[in-house]
């Protein structure tokens, strides 16, 4: 594209990587205190957090982060590929 610099494209992208990397764990907590009982003994985030750790360890907090990225990584794909299309077209018809 004329005009812009696209240097940043693969920090942006390892930048998302990495928000999604350390933002899953609070996923997972939030996803085990909406599926808890009046039966389940983990009933705030500290007791989620407590137990996942001494059951699972940290890899516990991580449960179905392939799955996830898994059908993140194409659908950032396709998105990011579908902005930059748009913005070059617009581009185009707006230069003449």
């Amino acid at each position: 594209m004329h005009g812009v610099n696209n240097s940043s494209q693969p920090c942006r992208a390892g930048l998302f990587t990495g928000v999604t990397v350390a933002l899953y764990p609070v996923s997972v907590v939030k996803t085990r205190l909406q599926v808890a009982t009046r039966e389940t003994v983990e009933k705030s985030v500290t007791s989620v957090v407590k137990g996942n750790l001494k059951t699972d360890g940290i890899p516990g907090l991580y449960r179905g982060f392939g799955t996830v990225i898994t059908k993140a990584i194409p659908a950032r794909i396709i998105f990011i590929t579908a902005l930059e299309t748009a913005k070059f077209t617009i581009s185009r018809w707006s230069s003449h």
